[in-house]
């Protein structure tokens, strides 16, 4: 067993595996500092959904927790990868998202794709947009089972966090907040909502502007309102 301070870089664990660092190369180690995949890439990120990124600058890798090869594509700074049940591949340079299966099959590809430098993936879900002419159109895909929703009534949308993610209504550019059903636990009437997170669970701090001035209101993760 190699101890910790023989390693140039140390992840936290995920899934029972470290990405760990070794010179210039990384490969994976169970939480005894046991090899598991042996280092050989430039990059590997952590595991998620029992697969992780991985490059060797020539390309980029998904692979499961035995270091075997899901999917491969030529690595690209234009080029972003999200993990969950399907694999999600975003070229930035094209506008384009590919959905994956884990054999590496595309079941769904989406073009005028637009995904910001700030998105991820939770609960399955992940923020895009699809660019029209005139406008954009926002949703999550979902890649716990491939979905995709798109509504024309978002006018931007946030990351889905513990279950909910704010968004803002184009229809009146007021926020509110939705659950993973697509249903509004605070409905869009808002000029700003935040996310408040407290030993006893989460709150969102709303304001609205009136013509006696501004009022903040205090909704808990069912939509009550609590001060």
């Amino acid at each position: 067993v190699l101890l910790p301070l023989q390693f140039d870089h140390i992840s936290p664990a995920s899934a029972d595996r470290i990405a760990v660092a070794l010179g210039e190369k990384y490969g994976y180690m169970s939480s005894a500092f046991e090899w598991v995949i042996q280092p050989q890439w430039e990059t590997a990120d952590d595991f998620h959904h029992h697969a992780a990124c991985v490059s060797d600058g020539s390309e980029i890798s998904v692979i499961d927790e035995n270091g075997k090869k899901l999917i491969s594509i030529p690595d690209s700074s234009e080029k972003r990868v999200f993990i969950s049940e399907y694999i999600a591949v975003y070229d930035e340079s094209k506008k384009t998202i590919a959905l994956m299966n884990r054999s590496g099959k595309v079941v769904l590809c989406l073009d005028n794709a637009i995904i910001d430098i700030e998105a991820q993936v939770n609960d399955g879900l992940l923020p895009i947009g699809i660019a029209h002419t005139s406008k954009i159109d926002y949703g999550y895909l979902n890649l716990d089972t491939g979905d995709v929703t798109i509504d024309q009534q978002w006018h931007e949308i946030e990351n889905y966090e513990d279950g909910f993610a704010i968004v803002c209504c184009a229809k009146n550019e007021r926020y509110g907040v939705g659950d993973t059903n697509g249903d509004y636990i605070i409905e869009p009437k808002y000029s700003v909502i935040s996310r408040i997170e407290e030993v006893n669970g989460i709150y969102f701090e709303t304001e609205i502007a009136a013509e006696d001035g501004q009022h903040h209101y205090i909704f808990n993760s069912f939509g009550e309102e609590v001060q």
